[in-house]
């Protein structure tokens, strides 16, 4: 056993009495002294039922000794035996109610049976008979930190570290808190703190490695995952998120070997299941996805972002039949979740069922009003339905909530007012936004969008297009169609506007709301 455990053992065990081990074996001249210091010497060889045989014989020898029923109910906790570790604390305060000991330790047990009340209400009163106690601190830092309360927990192991700077277990648990209140760069102190006092604690190194891939710190991270393996090979969960923090930096096929090794290990796990089929989907294994998510599914199955994941990979598949089952299951498990309805609103577009389509964006926005994609693509919708206005009010919504990515909205916000006989105000409103619009590398959307106004001719936009560098790149063939399209129905060319349209739907970009749109245009053109 760690050196450190014991000395720890024996502070929690002698703490009321404030006197070492051989002291009290001095101390105690009759039977239940021996059998005490003999039950202590059996805790820290880590034989508790030898412990706790050794804590009855003193008791019965010397029924009214507080120490006796307060080391007995240490050690049942080091047991797991809560319960029983409350009545003999519970002994311990009739004889000596004052006992701040009996007091803290108590409220450590109850705070694992889920007495939540109670323990607070025996930390309170254990720190107000000693405020020095470091164990009582952490405890009672621990109970804030189940409640959710990770300020207040955050001071109390600060407190606990003020008064003991060598307890490495309360620098991992601040660690935890900074976490939780997004202070990445303190929980790495913390953890590199707690590695310090002890380099043999696997999940210290296991949070430091969580909290530097929060950072984007993938290959600190992979080298403090590597660490806690090596020290604890047997658990998934650190093979879990070094995968995670393998496909974080861009190698999918090593965060796969990880998740292979999380299930090696248990293969019940879970969410190596659900990370794994994500990393298959990068390398655009999509069966392998699916099978990793209906595995997920089997161990739970009511989870409903798994679901709503299997859906996206089926309608990648083009089974739309099962991605809208797959989402309206997603619903019936979560009927709040925005997100759910928006995914099958997408599907059902997708499908032909523009009604149904609407029905569930319109669920979707009113469970998230803030969510600006939600406004995108039912302005996209409307927009497909010929509902100008209801589409024009949906871009400017998305518009006014998302400060960025609005190049294509702004784009058929200029559409739509220029096709209602506001020409000269799209053009000059969509021209402004061009202006103070950031500048990247890719030239293309100004292209575009110089094309629409006029400023760049046909063949330069087709060109670019159809070019090599474009080649793999059909959504862009069909974005250049259908404006050129729109274009020449503006200008009144209805014959050159429904050959440019068919072109668009010859790119098989099926995905691209411009594919949708050119559809939606060619049908109210007359066009078969």
């Amino acid at each position: 056993m760690d050196p450190k455990f014991k000395a720890a053992i024996f502070v929690v065990l002698l703490g009321s009495l404030g006197i070492g081990a051989i002291a009290l074996t001095r101390f105690f001249r009759g039977s239940a002294g021996e059998f005490l210091a003999s039950g202590d010497e059996r805790v820290v060889g880590g034989d508790f039922d030898g412990a706790i045989a050794d804590y009855d014989r003193a008791i019965r020898l010397d029924p009214k000794s507080a120490a006796a029923y307060c080391r007995r109910g240490v050690t049942k906790g080091f047991a797991g035996a809560w319960t029983e570790a409350i009545s003999d604390f519970d002994r311990a305060l009739r004889l000596e109610p004052g006992n701040a000991l009996a007091l803290s330790r108590r409220a450590n047990a109850k705070r694992e049976t889920g007495d939540l009340t109670g323990a607070s209400a025996d930390y309170q009163i254990a720190l107000e008979l000693d405020p020095t106690d470091p164990v009582a601190f952490r405890g009672r830092g621990d109970l804030f930190k189940a409640k959710g309360d990770f300020a207040s927990a955050l001071a109390d192991y600060t407190k606990a570290i003020d008064l003991d700077p060598t307890a490495a277990e309360t620098f991992a648990r601040r660690g935890i808190a900074r976490i939780r209140l997004n202070d990445l760069a303190g929980a790495i102190e913390d953890y590199t703190r707690a590695i310090a006092l002890d380099s043999e604690d696997a999940y210290s190194f296991y949070n430091r490695g969580n909290a530097k891939r929060r950072t984007g710190d993938f290959d600190g991270a992979i080298q403090d995952y590597t660490r806690a393996i090596e020290l604890e090979p047997t658990n998934p969960a650190f093979f879990n998120n070094r995968g995670l923090a393998r496909k974080g930096g861009g190698d999918p096929t090593a965060a796969i070997a990880d998740y292979d090794g999380a299930l090696a290990i248990d293969a019940k796990y879970r969410s190596a299941y659900l990370n794994r089929g994500l990393a298959r989907a990068a390398r655009h294994d999509l069966e392998g996805t699916l099978r990793d998510l209906d595995r997920a599914i089997q161990l739970d199955p009511a989870d409903a972002t798994a679901f709503r994941d299997r859906g996206f990979v089926k309608e990648e598949m083009d089974d739309l039949e099962g991605a809208l089952g797959d989402y309206g299951r997603a619903i019936e498990l979560d009927p709040t979740s925005g997100e759910a309805w928006t995914d099958r609103a997408v599907a059902r577009r997708r499908s032909g069922d523009w009604e149904g389509a609407l029905t569930d964006f319109n669920r979707a926005a009113e469970l998230k009003p803030q969510d600006a994609a939600i406004y995108e693509v039912r302005g996209n919708t409307n927009a497909c339905l010929r509902r100008w206005a209801e589409a024009l009010a949906d871009y400017r919504r998305f518009c006014a909530l998302s400060r960025s990515e609005q190049d294509y909205t702004r784009l058929h916000i200029w559409l739509i007012r220029s096709r209602q006989g506001e020409a000269a105000e799209a053009t000059a409103e969509f021209s402004g936004y061009l202006e103070q619009r950031a500048q990247d590398a890719d030239e293309w959307f100004p292209l575009l969008a110089g094309y629409a106004l006029g400023r760049v001719p046909k063949a330069e936009l087709l060109a670019t297009a159809t070019s090599a560098d474009n080649a793999d790149q059909p959504g862009r063939r069909c974005e250049a169609w259908y404006f050129v399209g729109l274009k020449q129905i503006f200008a009144g060319d209805l014959e050159s506007a429904r050959a440019s349209l068919r072109e668009c739907l010859a790119t098989g970009a099926r995905n691209e709301v411009q594919f949708q749109l050119a559809e939606s245009e060619l049908k109210a053109l007359g066009a078969d």
